[in-house]
């Protein structure tokens, strides 16, 4: 079920995006069509920042009411303290959100130039962030630091596959 993970948080739309691109890639690095390659990706970056941006923007705005749906208690109290926990812990990732929809995106160019491999070296590091941060949260007594766990993985993730997709495009795609 792993595997759906993108599929069940972020929905479809963007996946068929993702493969669309890649495929883009991959058809056009193989045609000699570079240029098109370069538009391509800075297109779709457009797309994913606004629609990463807006998505972050309904999420705190309207986080409150949506976490409420999914929260019950008998005691107002501990509701209210749940509720506080679930929208800050969405405004963290909110605010994120573009450097999760950048992560993607340069691994699906990646992935149509033909460098699978960075998305394990990835992987690797993302796992030690999150085990790092959740680490250091609980000998420090931080909750707050559980939050930042999951997007310091995105942050090291995506930095790593923008990087990579940059150096590849540089010694690969020139005209």
């Amino acid at each position: 079920m792993d595997r759906f993970y993108p599929i069940r948080e972020h929905g479809i739309g963007i996946i068929v995006i993702l493969r669309l691109l890649s495929g883009h890639v991959g058809q056009n690095y193989g045609a000699g069509e570079h240029a098109r390659i370069r538009k391509g990706m800075h297109s779709a970056l457009g797309l994913f920042l606004t629609t990463a941006l807006v998505i972050a923007v309904i999420m705190v705005v309207f986080g409150r009411a949506i976490t409420g749906i999914f929260l019950t208690a008998d005691d107002p109290a501990l509701l209210a303290e749940a509720g506080k926990v679930a929208y800050t812990y969405l405004c963290v990732m909110a605010a994120c959100l573009p450097i999760l929809y950048l992560l993607y995106l340069y691994q699906a160019g990646l992935q149509g130039l033909g460098r699978t491999g960075v998305g394990m070296i990835t992987g690797v590091v993302e796992l030690f962030l999150r085990i790092g941060f959740a680490l250091i949260s609980a000998a420090l007594m931080w909750p707050f630091g559980l939050f930042v766990a999951e997007v310091s993985a995105w942050w090291g993730g995506g930095l790593i596959f923008i990087v990579a997709y940059y150096l590849n495009a540089k010694a690969l795609l020139h005209d």
